[in-house]
């Protein structure tokens, strides 16, 4: 689709499909003042190549999903490649010292969750990267440690990983 095919006066573009690419630029209302400029992406949409200087506002997405790694069993040292997805599954079989790996983040807001269950013999204990600010005065927020139960933990970086607020989400679920 180009913006020739949309006209000049059209401030919203719909990519409906499997695998459709689009480029936006011209008079499309993206990334412009109008407040009812719109880009929406409806169903199995996947939009590339998307690189843009100005801000992009009013972007609806139709069954959004983030990529999830199912990492295992975390061992003695987990680093997490944060350029590869924003959700990380583990299961804490040992001690462990966590690395944050934030090579290929982009600038701006970028937070993701790491789900981490207890697995049998714990408890275990954990190390976070010496980034991290924690809540509360900076301590660590108090985990489950029963075998089987499951925290999420949340992580949010303004500066591509320089510094890390970190956040124990949800805690001691059955899952």
């Amino acid at each position: 689709v180009c913006s020739s095919d949309l006209g000049t006066t059209s401030t919203s573009l719909q990519v409906v499909g499997v695998n459709s690419s689009a480029y936006i630029g011209g008079n499309v209302g993206v990334g412009t003042t109008n407040p009812s400029s719109k880009l929406h992406v409806v169903g199995n949409a996947n939009i590339t190549g998307i690189i843009s200087t100005a801000t992009l506002n009013n972007v609806i997405f139709g069954n959004y999903s983030e990529k999830i790694i199912n990492g295992g069993n975390t061992g003695a040292a987990t680093t997490l490649g944060l350029s590869t997805c924003s959700y990380f599954t583990y299961t804490l079989d040992q001690t462990t010292v966590f690395t944050f790996n934030a090579t290929g983040v982009q600038s701006g807001v970028f937070g993701f969750a790491i789900q981490l269950k207890n697995g049998t013999g714990g408890p275990y204990s954990i190390t976070w990267p010496v980034s991290v600010y924690w809540p509360d005065g900076g301590s660590v927020p108090s985990r489950s440690t029963t075998a089987g139960r499951t925290d999420v933990w949340s992580f949010t970086t303004i500066d591509q990983g320089t510094t890390w607020l970190g956040n124990l989400a949800l805690t001691n679920y059955t899952v």
